[in-house]
């Protein structure tokens, strides 16, 4: 997960993405300060992080060159990479090359609508080869995902 504008303003909605998805029950394995987001007046950090056998690594960058917000999910068996704000999504499969070595090929990519996290949810759930329950967000879901943050912070 590429982020700028802090933690809590804007790593948060990717860290509630991935909890919709299926991916729950985090362990902060190192965390950093990165530097200060002055126009959100908040701290970003670098952090590495387990959900199971998944790696999620979130990756603070300066939002003084300019804004970027990206999830890059990498499995065995290709990509989906969410841009541009969770307004364009890319899904990559892996196919043999001509010389018999595996590459990445893109196999759709969609844009989303503004405001479309459910839409993003859905189409995501739908690329994936391992479907997953959709999950709801409910109380204990943002309870997690703000236990999580204070976690990262207090590593930090």
């Amino acid at each position: 997960i590429k982020y700028y504008g802090g933690l809590s303003n804007i790593a948060s909605h990717s860290i509630d993405l991935l909890n919709q998805l299926g991916f729950t029950n985090f362990k902060v394995l190192s965390s950093e300060k990165a530097f200060n987001s002055k126009r959100h007046k908040e701290f970003s950090f670098n952090a590495q992080l387990t959900s199971g056998k998944t790696k999620v690594e979130l990756k603070a960058l300066d939002e003084s060159f300019f804004q970027i917000h990206e999830l890059d999910f990498i499995f065995n068996e290709g990509r989906i990479l969410v841009e541009d704000f969770a307004k364009k999504v890319s899904v990559y499969e892996v196919i043999k090359n001509n010389l018999g070595e595996k590459v990445l090929a893109l196999k759709e990519r969609k844009e989303l609508p503004e405001e479309s996290f459910d839409k993003l949810v859905e189409f995501v759930l739908d690329s994936l080869s391992s479907k997953e329950a959709l999950q709801k967000h409910d109380v204990a879901t943002v309870a997690e995902t703000m236990k999580l943050l204070w976690e990262i912070k207090e590593r930090g």
